[in-house]
């Protein structure tokens, strides 16, 4: 079983870092970007998005924390969005760490997502336009 926890501050350094190169070298193996400017354009689309870092409004970042673990095993992030007169969440980033995959946490954690929903009134859960929306990393 696995639980969101809101993400910490030191935790969030790392998140950053480790989107912000999963990113980078996801659109280096598409072509998108070269090796040259990958690293650059990919915090500065982080930065727009996360403008206000953790306090920034409509997104929250969590670490999946594994019951048996007591650890985290990776992260999640949502963002709310406005469909028609509802709001849904989008995920715009799941990672699970290497050594924690194939164990059905990713599985969990978006049950976990679905509840923390709900709890938030929103009618839903998707994906953004993955070519409008940065961050969504592909089978990572």
């Amino acid at each position: 079983m696995v639980t969101l926890k809101p993400i910490t501050e030191n935790a969030f350094a790392n998140f950053v870092d480790e989107a912000v190169s999963s990113y980078a070298q996801a659109n280096i193996e598409s072509g998108r970007w070269s090796k040259v400017e990958a690293l650059e354009l990919s915090r500065t689309e982080l930065s727009k998005i996360l403008s206000n870092g953790l306090a920034t409004e409509g997104h929250f970042v969590f670490e999946i924390v594994a019951d048996e673990e007591a650890n985290s095993v990776g992260y999640l992030w949502l963002g709310e969005s406005r469909r028609g007169s509802s709001k849904v969440a989008f995920i715009y980033q799941i990672e699970i760490k290497p050594e924690y995959r194939r164990k059905g946490y990713a599985r969990q954690a978006l049950h976990a997502a679905e509840a923390f929903c709900t709890s938030k009134g929103w009618s839903g859960i998707g994906l953004p336009m993955v070519s409008k929306i940065p961050f969504m990393s592909g089978g990572r």
